[in-house]
C-alpha cells in the first residue's frame, strides 16, 4: 500500500512511527507519549519472534517496559487508548500473536496465563502465550501498595530478561514454566502514584533501570484542545498504519546491524561519559540494551530486519531523553514533606511569572499545611539558594517574592 510523504514534516520517509504520530493529530497528549506508544505497539506486534544476538546463542528481544508519567488528565490514557485501538482492526488469529492482556492481575495469575497451552480443534499450541502485551492504564489500580506491590514489581523485574526458562512452583498455583518469557508492559501513572505504588527502593534500584519512564508535564496550550485536531488525511494514513501492523505481526527472524551502524554503536558505547550521580548507574549499565531494542523497533517500523546508522542514532537520542529525565523522578522519590513543600513553592513562583505578595503566598502554603514559621524557613532557604528574590513595594512596605528569572517584572 503506497503512501505519499508530502504530509510529513521536512518530507520524512513514511515509517510507521512517523505515520502513527502524524495520524494521532494534536490533543492534550504530548507528542512524546504518542511516539513511545508507537514504539510499544511495534514491540507488541513482534513479541519474541524477532531478536538480536548480543551474546552468542542468546536472544535479546525488543520488548519494552514503557511508563507514561504525567499529571492526571494530561494525556496518558489518551495515548495508550490510541495504541490499543489498532487491535480492533485485527482478526482473532492475529490478536493471538500479540497476546494482549489488559486488566488487574497478580503476578502468579499472569504467569499462569503465559504458561497455559492453547488448544485449537484438539491441537495444543505450546508457544502462543509465552509472550504478552500487558497494558495498565493506571499503575496504582494494578500494583496497589505494600507487600503485594513489592511482590508484583519483583516478578516483573525477573520476567523482563527473557531467553531462559522461568519456573514458579507454589502450593496454591502448582508448577508453571515459561520458556523464554517476553513481556511488553505499557502503563501510565502520576508521579505521586508512581512513588506510592512502586516505592522508593524499587525506583532507586534495578527495576527502574529496565523501564523507559517518560515524564511529561501538562501541555501549556491544553485549552486549545477541547476536542483533538485530526489531520485532513487521517483516514488514509491511519488505514496505512493498520495494514502495516497486519504485516508486522508475521515478521520473524534474527536482526543485524550493518557495518556502519555497528561501528557507530561501538563508538558511542566507548565514548559516553560516566554518570554524574551514583543513582544513574543502573540505567547507564542497561542503556546499551535499550539502544539495541529501540534500534530494532525503529528498523522494523521502516520495514527492515537490518539496523542502519540512522536507527542507532535515533535510539541513542531516545535513551538519552529517558536518561536526562530520570533525575527528576529519582529526586521525587527522595522527597520528604519538607523538600516536597520546597518544590511546590518553587513551582508556584516559577508558574507565577512575576511577583506575588507575602500574604498571598503564605495563604497558599497554609492551605498545604505549612504554618508561618515553616513558611519562613522554606522561603528563606529558597532565597539563600538564589532561586527566589524578595522586594518591598514602595509606599506600603509589603513584601513580595518572585522567581529569580522574573526579577525585572513590575511589582503589582
Amino acid at each position: 500500500m503506497a503512501l505519499s510523504n508530502d504530509y510529513l514534516p521536512d518530507h520524512e520517509p513514511p515509517t510507521f512511527i512517523n505515520c502513527y504520530v502524524h495520524a494521532a493529530g494534536e490533543s492534550k497528549a504530548p507528542d512524546e507519549f504518542n511516539l513511545w506508544m508507537a514504539l510499544s505497539l511495534v514491540a507488541a506486534c513482534v513479541g519474541k519472534r524477532v531478536w538480536y544476538e548480543k551474546f552468542k546463542d542468546s536472544k535479546l528481544y525488543p520488548n519494552l517496559y514503557t511508563m507514561l508519567v504525567g499529571v492526571s488528565g494530561g494525556g496518558k490514557g489518551t495515548a495508550i487508548k490510541r495504541a490499543v485501538s489498532f487491535l480492533g482492526h485485527l482478526d482473532a488469529d492475529t490478536l493471538e500473536r500479540i497476546s494482549y492482556f489488559r486488566g488487574k492481575t497478580t503476578p502468579q495469575a499472569l504467569i499462569t496465563y503465559m504458561s497455559e497451552d492453547i488448544v485449537k480443534e484438539g491441537v495444543t499450541v505450546h508457544y502462543a502465550k509465552t509472550w504478552v502485551w500487558f497494558v495498565v492504564g493506571e499503575l496504582a489500580m494494578q500494583v496497589g501498595g505494600g507487600p503485594k506491590a513489592d511482590d508484583f514489581i519483583k516478578h516483573m523485574t525477573e520476567l523482563y530478561e527473557g531467553d531462559y526458562e522461568f519456573t514458579e512452583a507454589t502450593r496454591m498455583y502448582g508448577v508453571h514454566r515459561i520458556k523464554d518469557p517476553c513481556i511488553n508492559w505499557t502503563s501510565g501513572s502520576t508521579k505521586e502514584w508512581l512513588v506510592g505504588s512502586i516505592g522508593k527502593q524499587d525506583i532507586l534500584s534495578g527495576f527502574f533501570a529496565r523501564v523507559c519512564a517518560i515524564p511529561c508535564p501538562r501541555k501549556e496550550n491544553w485549552r486549545d484542545y477541547p476536542d483533538p485536531i485530526m489531520p485532513p488525511d487521517y483516514d488514509s494514513v491511519n488505514a496505512w498504519c493498520v495494514e502495516f501492523i497486519k504485516r508486522l505481526v508475521h515478521q520473524e527472524g534474527r536482526m543485524h546491524f550493518d557495518e556502519e551502524a555497528a561501528a557507530f554503536r561501538r563508538m558511542w558505547y566507548v565514548s559516553r561519559p560516566d554518570p554524574t550521580e551514583e543513582l544513574l548507574w543502573p540505567f547507564f549499565e542497561r542503556q546499551d540494551d535499550h539502544v539495541i531494542k529501540l534500534s530494532m523497533l525503529l528498523a522494523l517500523a521502516d520495514g527492515r530486519m537490518t539496523m542502519i546508522k540512522r536507527d542507532v542514532e535515533e535510539a541513542v537520542e531516545l535513551t538519552m531523553m529517558v536518561y536526562s529525565r530520570l533525575p527528576q523522578l529519582l529526586e521525587y522519590a527522595h522527597r520528604t514533606p519538607e523538600t516536597e513543600m520546597m518544590a511546590w513553592l518553587s513551582e508556584i513562583l516559577r508558574n507565577k511569572g512575576g511577583w506575588i505578595s507575602h500574604s498571598a503566598l503564605l495563604k497558599k502554603a497554609s492551605n498545604r499545611g505549612a504554618n508561618k514559621t515553616k513558611f519562613s524557613e522554606f522561603i528563606s532557604t529558597l532565597m539563600e539558594r538564589g532561586d527566589v528574590i524578595m522586594a518591598s513595594k514602595k509606599g506600603t512596605g509589603g513584601k513580595y517574592y518572585c522567581w529569580h528569572t522574573f526579577k525585572k517584572a513590575e511589582i503589582p
